[in-house]
Formats: C-alpha cells, structure tokens, sequence
C-alpha cells in the first residue's frame, strides 16, 4: 500500500438542525502532509421526490441558500490557530461517500479552507443557532485535502 501524501478524508455526523451541536476532528500533519484542507458542510441530498426542495435549501454557488450558523476553533500544538464564527450559505459541488455501509449523495457547503502547516491539531466545529428547515436532513463536517484544478 502506498503512502499517501495527504490525509485521508475525514466525514463525521452533525445535527445542524440544532443548536449547540459539536463535533472534534484530531488529526496531524508531517512536512509532507501540509497544505490547503478544506471543513465543509455536507448534506444529503435525499432520494428524487424530495431532491430539488433540498437543493433550494443548500443554495448554489451564487446563492445562499438556508444559512448554517457555525464556529471553528482549530488548534494546532496546543495554541489557537483559527477561531471564527462563520455564515455557511450556498453549495460548491457534490460528493458521494460511503458511510456504514450506505453510500450518500451530498450537497457540500464550504466553512472554510486553510493552508496548514504541520503540527498537532484539534478542530471543534459547534452549530450557533437551530435551522428548522435541516430537520430530517442527514449532514456531515468532512475535512479534506484541498487542491482545485483551475
């Protein structure tokens, strides 16, 4: 198996409907692992009947869509690297995962991407408000090696 110059993508669940939800990402990066990585929202877009009122709620990339209210806070070798509340609105692009045992389709909607130096790092990303309108909408934070082709 080969080394993989970046690490791996990170996806965990998040209940952004709801205020006060919180999820931690732990991870580290050599000299060869840093780079640009990207926190993103990630929800599933559902099945056919139900797909295109989701996508009116996620937005596009020139509009906003329904705001998801978060925080960052990143830590990197035991001292504050990032530390921001941020307006999620829109959509990028979609991903397709595999996840105990399902695979989803999402809609992903960017927090906020970072060049990274290496260190330790530990990331909390908190909802602020509650967003009635993702009730029922499985959603993800992913942290991901971020290099667009432009």
């Amino acid at each position: 198996m080969a080394c993989s110059k970046h690490i791996d993508t990170i996806y965990k669940p998040i209940d952004v409907s709801h205020s006060g939800q919180s999820i931690e990402i732990n991870f580290e990066l050599s000299k060869r692992k840093a780079g640009d990585y990207q926190f993103a929202l990630l929800f599933d877009k559902g099945d056919d009947d139900e797909m295109k009122r989701r996508l009116e709620l996620f937005g596009y990339i020139d509009k906003e869509g329904v705001i998801t209210p978060v925080s960052l806070h990143l830590v990197r070798n035991g001292e504050v690297f990032f530390d921001e509340k941020i307006n999620a609105g829109g959509r990028s692009w979609g991903r397709s995962f595999d996840y105990e045992g399902r695979r989803i389709t999402t809609a992903v909607r960017e927090i906020k991407t970072l060049s990274l130096p290496p260190g330790r790092y530990s990331a909390v990303i908190t909802t602020l408000e509650d967003v009635p309108a993702f009730n029922g909408i499985q959603s993800f934070v992913q942290l991901i090696y971020f290099n667009p082709k432009i």
